[in-house]
């Protein structure tokens, strides 16, 4: 696991179950990962608070992408696939029912799109398709390589987590592109028509300055990779809720502190001017909305 994905997908985890009302589930199947969710939703943040929140946890996860970069066998930088790891291990820790949908597969011949998840006696699931190649030659008619017939946007959003990512269930497609990495036109109609409103669709550009119709991210100060925050000893009455909490869901208590380290890291965009510009488009209220919600997600905690 990359050092961004061992210290952040804990906060994404958080921010997953916080921002989507999931709550804590309470069955687990084997190697303890989370195999259902609750039957009643709690409360969550409103459609505005969560797009500022979770334009912030972009911000914070791309950015350490961007100085603490996977390195390939060749030494080059995948920016990219350190981001994937992120979400990937944060969805599994959750079962697959993460907010946070990396890479999903999605076959463009259907109407709408059609994601392609893993299948259980038929039956889709929150998971991603284990072989989606496979999948397109067996299930697309004259399926061709790189002619577009599949897309696989960097990542979607997803309204109810507990259940597969259509558009009807989707709140935002959102595509990252690192430095000079190009853009297409027909890369950007293909992943409006997945979300199935251009206005659900953003792109953010990191490491250089945002082009029109792009999001940017400040990583000037996120140059070192991030630590968790240690727990004072004599927080014994805290220890034990974490302990709790980590046994709940099958973490060590380490996973649940990095959790709740993580979810602070992520208060801090949103503290003084700076805020609305990390958030990209949200407005100065959402912003504050969206601090409140992490301050609440640190307490829970």
């Amino acid at each position: 696991m990359s050092a961004c994905a061992e210290i952040l997908s804990p906060g994404v985890v958080a921010a997953s179950l916080l921002q989507s009302g999931s709550g804590i589930a309470t069955e687990r199947g084997p190697q303890n990962l989370i195999v259902r969710c609750p039957g009643t939703p709690k409360e969550r943040p409103d459609p505005a608070t969560r797009k500022a929140a979770d334009d912030a946890l972009i911000c914070k996860l791309c950015c350490c992408c961007l100085n603490n970069p996977v390195v390939g066998e060749a030494e080059q930088n995948l920016m990219q696939n350190c981001m994937d790891k992120i979400f990937k291990s944060a969805d599994k820790l959750l079962g697959f029912n993460s907010r946070y949908k990396s890479e999903i597969s999605y076959d463009m011949t259907e109407s709408p799109p059609s994601p392609m998840m893993h299948r259980v006696e038929g039956e889709d699931t929150t998971e991603a398709s284990h072989s989606w190649m496979g999948r397109a030659f067996r299930e697309i008619e004259d399926y061709v390589r790189g002619k577009g017939m599949v897309r696989r946007p960097d990542l979607v959003i997803v309204d109810d987590p507990c259940v597969p990512p259509t558009q009807n269930n989707i709140e935002r497609v959102v595509e990252i592109k690192f430095r000079n990495d190009k853009r297409s036109v027909q890369q950007d109609a293909a992943y409006s028509e997945i979300v199935g409103n251009p206005k659900k669709y953003d792109i953010f550009r990191i490491g250089t300055q945002p082009t029109k119709g792009e999001k940017g991210c400040d990583c000037g100060q996120q140059q070192q990779q991030p630590e968790p925050a240690a727990v004072p000893a004599e927080e014994e009455e805290k220890q034990s809720v974490l302990n709790s909490a980590g046994s709940v869901l099958g973490w060590s208590t380490a996973t649940v502190l990095g959790a709740a380290a993580t979810a602070v890291l992520l208060v801090s965009p949103f503290e003084g001017p700076a805020g609305e510009l990390v958030a990209g488009s949200a407005t100065a209220a959402s912003a504050a909305r969206a601090a409140s919600a992490w301050r609440a997600l640190g307490a829970a905690f």
